[in-house]
């Protein structure tokens, strides 16, 4: 029976956006009953079905949509999200590039090609698809705070926060924005912009669980632990198993009470056990709660410093030259 695919069209759309994704199946499937060769709703019924982790059946409705309308652009980058999804990283790269060949100008596909390079460690052609795809629509706030997230993790922070600020101009609702331009306040210790920026994350969405791990960090680095074991302890009840829990261990050991933090350690070294400063702190409140022989101390912990990513590293060498002359100067 034939049907006006139009409205159906309309209503799945809709329904999508809304994720009521059942009721939008429905319509695009009613559509493919009438016309199985209807390239759109092929589009965001293979989107659909991706959204589900449907992976191979919605990429098997991608390519049947290509075959009919070659040159849709939103089916080639819809096509390349999926295939990263599945870890086909080569064949998502040409499905974007394809995007881009055929629209130049299309800023989700810069962007999407962006986080591509970006999640394969490609940061110089991460940044140069971020920056293409902000001189395209210069009012994209996701692209914008991509790309300062990656400059802030290069140390570019001045130009990390111009990003940021521009962005919560346009979207000042947008809590994840405050909540990152709060921990690049704190990475630069503006402290009390920090707060102010993390507190306006927390109000828009109060279990916001990066803004709520990193407003703990500035109480902690401004000499008030008792607060910051305050927040991690009730963020953890809210989001158990959170990585914050590290932090938490941190603070208590700071606080004097390593029995808390030990316990903490072991759960975090029980689900990260590669974690070079879980397994720092683990050493040292194993020490002081079971009273570890200091020579064995340090040759575990020069171990793990010698083992661990290079900026945990470097303060590990520090705290090693302190400790090892406090035993001579002993």
């Amino acid at each position: 029976m034939n049907c006006d695919p139009l409205p159906l069209l309309r209503r799945g759309t809709e329904s999508q956006l809304r994720g009521e994704l059942d009721q939008a199946e429905t319509c695009y499937r009613q559509i493919l009953e009438s016309d199985p060769h209807h390239a759109t709703a092929l589009n965001n019924l293979g989107y659909l079905l991706g959204q589900r982790g449907e992976s191979e059946a919605a990429l098997d409705l991608f390519d049947r949509s290509l075959t009919l309308a070659p040159e849709r652009v939103t089916t080639w980058v819809n096509r390349g999200l999926v295939l990263a999804a599945c870890g086909e990283y080569d064949a998502a790269r040409k499905s974007l590039e394809r995007a881009i060949e055929l629209d130049p100008d299309h800023a989700l596909a810069w962007n999407n090609l962006a986080k591509l390079h970006l999640s394969l460690g490609a940061r110089s052609q991460a940044e140069t698809a971020f920056r293409h795809a902000l001189r395209v629509d210069p009012d994209d706030t996701k692209v914008a705070r991509n790309l300062a997230a990656l400059l802030a993790a290069r140390g570019e922070y001045g130009e990390a926060l111009l990003l940021l600020e521009r962005s919560l101009q346009r979207t000042p609702e947008a809590a994840d924005a405050w909540a990152q331009l709060g921990a690049l306040r704190f990475v630069r210790q503006d402290y009390a912009s920090a707060i102010e920026a993390l507190e306006k994350a927390l109000e828009l969405e109060p279990q916001q669980a990066f803004a709520w791990h990193h407003l703990a960090m500035v109480e902690a680095a401004r000499g008030r632990p008792e607060v910051a074991r305050r927040l991690l302890e009730a963020l953890l009840q809210v989001h158990p198993g959170h990585p914050a829990e590290l932090d938490l261990a941190v603070v208590c050991l700071s606080l004097g009470d390593p029995a808390a933090a030990l316990e903490r350690l072991r759960r975090v070294r029980a689900r990260d056990p590669e974690s070079m400063r879980a397994a720092w702190y683990q050493s040292l409140a194993a020490a002081e709660v079971e009273g570890s022989d200091p020579s064995e101390l340090l040759r575990t912990m020069r171990h793990i410093a010698s083992s661990a990513e290079p900026e945990f590293a470097r303060r590990a060498q520090q705290w090693l030259k302190v400790y090892e002359a406090q035993r001579v100067s002993a």
